[in-house]
């Protein structure tokens, strides 16, 4: 079997999608069997420590526009000249021409329930790309039971089409103890003692205003509560004039992008990780968190029970006084914070990349049989 896989669409600092395809990227090898190979088109050198059942083609395009047009017509011309058996796209899209069977991985249809969280362009292109997916795919993946149902019911198709494959943390998400570690992590982002962590891209969608609104409601009762925001910046307004107000009050933190190894450190430290978002298809962060040992409170909207259970606390994506609550319980009661923490590793240790890798393979063979 000669798999051809596309790690283009990652951009340099992965979030999301990128995270998952390079996780991937990494764990498939081991998950292949003799006279298999991995034909990975790769231009952020993903498997450069991957050995065994891996051929690598770099690719030198750089822009979306760029890959876009590489994707519709140099990929398809490689995948022929390369025999691949079968085409794996991590990313929504697919070439219109592929010469072999497809298999997508589709994370999300949000862009269809919550258009005003994309730009017009961005929201055409992955309904277009995901409706060519939809017609043309062998198998489509989705990472939660969540996605399926909504893929189905917005696209159509045989669900026996669709193979539900969950992600997982990644492999350097594990609590941190070293204290010097966490306080040079600490000195490097200015960070106080105890804090809120919330980590993810800024962008809408992503519900940052009901942390600030929970924070100010906390603000009123004690003033030394600090949130800490990690992420980089998207498209769009993320936080607006609220980020500006508290930042200046002084309990508003704003890191930007964190590389894996500091990122690690600073879900160890906080007290307490939140991820209001108003619809995920898996939702990665807060299963990060978990694997460090972070108690979590989550949106209650799809996919995130599925995904948490019941290690986790929730609440509504619309309530700032359920989230301030939630927050003020976590960090007031020890009892319930290690009980969140314990539940939170065993419910990430349930995950793993080996696991997603081994069930795509199955994806694969089911193409192929």
């Amino acid at each position: 079997m000669r798999i051809g896989f596309d790690a283009t669409a990652m951009p340099a600092n992965r979030a999301g999608a990128g995270v998952y395809t390079y996780q991937l990227a990494q764990a498939l090898p081991s998950a292949l069997g003799q006279g298999d190979e991995l034909l990975v088109f790769d231009r952020w050198n993903v498997m450069d420590a991957v050995t065994g059942h891996v051929v690598v083609s770099r690719t030198a395009q750089r822009g979306r526009g760029r890959r876009l047009l590489w994707e519709q017509t140099a990929l398809p011309m490689a995948l022929r000249r390369g025999r691949v058996q079968l085409f794996h796209s991590p990313h929504h899209s697919m070439p219109l021409l592929a010469p072999c069977p497809s298999v997508v991985t589709v994370h999300d249809v949000t862009f269809r329930m919550l258009p005003w969280r994309y730009s017009r362009a961005r929201r055409w292109y992955m309904h277009a790309a995901t409706l060519l997916a939809a017609r043309r795919a062998s198998a489509i993946i989705v990472p939660s039971r969540s996605v399926a149902q909504d893929f189905l019911r917005l696209y159509g198709g045989d669900p026996r089409r669709v193979h539900v494959v969950p992600e997982a943390a990644s492999p350097w998400a594990r609590r941190v103890t070293d204290t010097s570690i966490l306080a040079a992590v600490r000195a490097r982002y200015g960070l106080p003692d105890r804090f809120v962590l919330s980590v993810g891209t800024l962008e809408p969608g992503k519900n940052r205003e009901v942390l600030l609104q929970a924070m100010s409601l906390l603000q009123r009762h004690d003033g030394r509560r600090h949130l800490v925001v990690v992420g980089q910046r998207g498209w769009g307004p993320s936080l607006a004039a609220p980020e500006g107000e508290a930042a200046a009050a002084g309990w508003l933190h704003l890191t930007g992008y964190v590389p894996d190894d500091d990122l690690a450190a600073l879900y160890s430290l906080a007290a307490v990780f939140v991820f209001p978002s108003w619809r995920e298809g898996f939702g990665l962060p807060p299963l990060e968190a978990m694997a460090c040992g972070t108690p979590v409170i989550s949106s209650d909207q799809p996919a995130m029970p599925e995904v948490l259970g019941d290690a986790a606390l929730y609440a509504p994506p619309n309530r700032p006084e359920s989230w301030a609550a939630a927050i003020d319980r976590i960090v007031t009661d020890a009892r319930l914070s290690e009980r969140l923490a314990q539940a939170g590793l065993a419910r990430a240790a349930g995950y793993s990349w080996q696991q997603a890798a081994r069930a795509t393979v199955d994806v694969y063979r089911s193409v192929l049989r």
